[in-house]
C-alpha cells in the first residue's frame, strides 16, 4: 500500500512538472510572435486592450515617467 502511494505521488509530481513545461512552452510561443511587432504597435495594442478592459479596473496610476515613455514611443 505504501509503495503504491509513493508511486502515485511521484506520478502526480511528474504530471505537474509536465503541465508546467507545456504552459511555459505555450507562453514562449505566444510571446515569440510579439518579437516581430514594432514597439509602437505593441504599445497601441496594449493601450487598446487596456481600454477594452477599463470597466474591470478599479484604479490606474500612470506616473509622469510612464506617460513620457508612452508619448515618446508614440512619436516614433
Amino acid at each position: 500500500m505504501l509503495w503504491k502511494r509513493k508511486e502515485l505521488i511521484a506520478l502526480e509530481g511528474a504530471n505537474i512538472i509536465k503541465e508546467a513545461e507545456f504552459h511555459a512552452q505555450a507562453k514562449e510561443t505566444e510571446l515569440a510572435a510579439y518579437k516581430k511587432i514594432a514597439p509602437n504597435v505593441l504599445l497601441a495594442l496594449a493601450l487598446k486592450e487596456l481600454g477594452e478592459n477599463a470597466d474591470k479596473i478599479d484604479t490606474l496610476t500612470i506616473t509622469p515617467d510612464i506617460l513620457a515613455s508612452i508619448l515618446k514611443e508614440s512619436k516614433k
